[in-house]
């Protein structure tokens, strides 16, 4: 696409990154992945690979948090369990970091960055997904051809209902944009060159 000379992918474990800051850092999809027990040592890592001045972006599915409907001692609503049970077992197994913000944000803080702004995006989620299920459905004979019924059956179960669990509120995506929290980080950043106010 022309821009061999300005871009590289490297398919690596993030703890084997090579020693480099950067200036921006995404992750997307990747934290649930990673697992509740190394999301402090990855934290660090991105914090140990971001510039001082550099942004961070992570973006995860999590679950919602039960309320006065949560069973104890977990907290979860049980239709809430279920599905993480059942995407645990059959379709990601050992992702188990799909936690509600307050529980990822800690952790994240904790490891040292400083949170900026939070969005949630689990209606843009439900909408994405709804369109996976549909393509995946559409190519039916494909996927069964490839890798049988039984597997076709699994996602489109899955698909079908993370779609419909997002636009209720299970199962929610969100993003944080976050920095080195750092005295000098130039907080100001996102006012735009034209009204950032004066420095002190």
């Amino acid at each position: 696409q022309g821009v061999g000379d300005r871009a590289r992918v490297l398919c690596l474990d993030y703890r084997d990154i090579p020693a480099h800051k950067y200036d921006r850092i995404v992750s997307l999809e990747m934290v649930e992945h990673v697992g509740v027990k190394n999301l402090s040592k990855y934290f660090q890592v991105v914090r140990d690979h971001l510039k001082d001045d550099g942004l961070f972006l992570v973006q995860w599915c999590g679950l919602r948090r039960g309320g006065p409907l949560g069973v104890p001692p977990v907290g979860m609503r049980p239709e809430d369990m279920v599905w993480g049970l059942f995407m645990n077992k059959y379709i990601f197994p050992g992702a188990d970091a799909s936690l509600p913000l307050s529980d990822m944000s800690k952790v994240m803080e904790k490891a040292g960055p400083g949170i900026h702004s939070v969005e949630n995006v689990s209606i843009h989620y439900a909408l994405t997904i709804q369109r996976w299920q549909h393509n995946w459905e559409a190519n039916r004979e494909r996927v069964t051809k490839t890798y049988g019924e039984r597997w076709f059956r699994l996602w489109n179960l899955f698909l079908g209902w993370s779609w419909r669990i997002a636009l209720q509120g299970t199962s929610e995506c969100f993003q944080v944009v976050a920095h080195k929290n750092l005295d000098t980080f130039d907080r100001r950043f996102s006012l735009g060159s034209a009204i950032r106010a004066p420095s002190v």
